[in-house]
């Protein structure tokens, strides 16, 4: 009995596309269990976390965004990100450091379309 196992290289792009959409699916999952136990604890929630959410949106929609498209996922992942520490310099706080790994995917999607166009060539099954 013998079994075939068609090989093929894996390109740049495809790994940092899949390493940008696992990091961000794993950090939404992991700021909804913050929000809600968050909400749990400080209902209703103030003013200054309205303005942060308001940038964790926009974050959120750069990484679905950029299962798609990446290079308008990565950079709206990466501005969302930075509009979060302006959000918290607004308000007087002072924004966590791992607030900056929201932004990671955004690298990682930019990171792949990079790879994607370098040479001028697409994937075949990309638009």
């Amino acid at each position: 009995m013998s079994t075939s196992i068609q090989q093929r290289r894996v390109s740049n792009s495809e790994v940092y596309r899949w390493l940008a959409c696992a990091s961000g699916a794993l950090l939404f999952i992991a700021w909804l269990g913050f929000v809600i136990f968050e909400a749990i604890s400080n209902w209703p929630p103030s003013r200054d976390a309205m303005y942060q959410a308001v940038g964790f949106a926009i974050v959120f929609a750069g990484y679905a965004l950029g299962w798609r498209f990446e290079l308008a996922g990565g950079l709206l992942a990466i501005l969302g990100t930075a509009a979060v520490f302006a959000a918290c310099a607004f308000t007087g706080l002072l924004p966590q450091l791992s607030v900056a790994w929201f932004a990671a995917p955004g690298v990682l999607y930019l990171l792949a379309w990079h790879y994607d166009h370098r040479h001028g060539e697409r994937p075949t099954g990309q638009p």
